[in-house]
């Protein structure tokens, strides 16, 4: 019997005694929400190359090798191309030459017509004559031309620095459309895995910090695929600096910057299982119940919803309740 009263004497005592806090004010704080995530670089561009004529292929670099922009890779020669591709010029001179001669034969069977020294039959028929000529020049020219474009693309550059891998062999026969080889762009992306949860938060033109064995450099997030494996969202990144091809990386993916406050983890309680603070004004305690936006270890950010001028219980927060009277050190 004894030893209840004293425990609840000792309890009285200790409820009614005021708890010694230190206070601190909140610190406006700006924080970046970011996520981990591993990726691995990848082409730019990898295109097949495709014949755009016919003929014997002759190449001018090797299988694997590096090429540069303007490099010439391969030409595609047709010797039964080049041949019409002559007589087809020599006709379109000739018909050229008797455009203009029948041209003038036309002006004298028109001024004669209109004298009414010439026939109207003379002056139609020179006129169809003309027709003729033209529609027949413009037949020709158009098979030229397209014998001309041929040839024009029967030489492949490299449009961009890059490699060139599975090339056909060099002097066999090209049809138009077969493939010729791969080329692989020097420049890389970085392909990053990100978890579908940030689908909602990703957005073209965030920031990346990419770490590798290689090197680290920034990334800006290009493009984000339609695509996804495992519930894991596809999202292509271009790389401040080129890295080396299939190089496993990384990243930090910083989605969206969090304003807030920012108070010491000592300072937040749980109170029916949401965190809560205590504001101490005249001395006394008052709970107020907070979000937080970010976890940093030693301390949090809070959701902005306080006064600059608040004062935050930080030590022993953990013993307050609402409307204690408390002692500030």
């Amino acid at each position: 019997m004894n030893k209840i009263i004293l425990l609840a004497y000792i309890a009285t005592t200790l409820f009614a005694a005021s708890v010694e806090v230190t206070v601190i004010k909140p610190e406006p704080n700006k924080q970046a929400l970011s996520v981990e995530v591993d990726g691995v670089v990848v082409a730019q561009n990898k295109n097949v190359i495709t014949a755009k004529a016919n003929g014997v292929i002759k190449l001018f670099v090797k299988n694997n090798s590096n090429v540069f922009k303007g490099d010439k890779i391969a030409q595609i020669s047709d010797e039964r191309r080049e041949q019409t591709q002559k007589l087809l010029k020599t006709k379109l001179s000739l018909i050229k030459n008797e455009m203009n001669f029948q041209q003038i034969k036309l002006d004298d069977a028109k001024d004669m017509f209109k004298l009414g020294v010439g026939s109207k039959n003379s002056y139609l028929n020179e006129k169809v004559i003309n027709e003729q000529l033209k529609e027949n020049f413009q037949t020709l020219n158009n098979e030229y031309e397209i014998l001309k474009l041929e040839k024009n693309n029967s030489i492949i550059y490299a449009l961009e620095d890059g490699t060139i891998t599975n090339l056909v062999a060099s002097n066999s026969y090209i049809n138009y459309g077969v493939a010729l080889g791969n080329f692989i762009s020097k420049k890389s992306l970085i392909k990053l895995f990100v978890d579908g949860a940030y689908a909602d938060k990703l957005k073209v033109g965030t920031l990346a910090n990419i770490q590798s064995s290689y090197k680290n450099t920034a990334a800006t997030i290009i493009n984000i695929l339609p695509t996804s494996t495992n519930n894991l969202l596809e999202v292509m990144a271009e790389p401040e600096n080129s890295l080396p091809l299939n190089l496993q990386v990384n990243a930090t993916i910083y989605l969206r910057s969090l304003n807030g406050l920012t108070l010491p983890k000592k300072a937040i309680v749980l109170v029916e299982n949401h965190p809560a603070i205590y504001i101490i004004k005249d001395g006394i305690a008052h709970m107020k119940y907070v979000e937080i936006l970010k976890d940093m270890v030693d301390s949090v950010l809070i959701k902005n919803t306080l006064d600059k001028e608040n004062q935050i219980a930080v030590k022993n927060s953990y013993m307050l309740h609402d409307d204690l009277e408390v002692i500030v050190k």
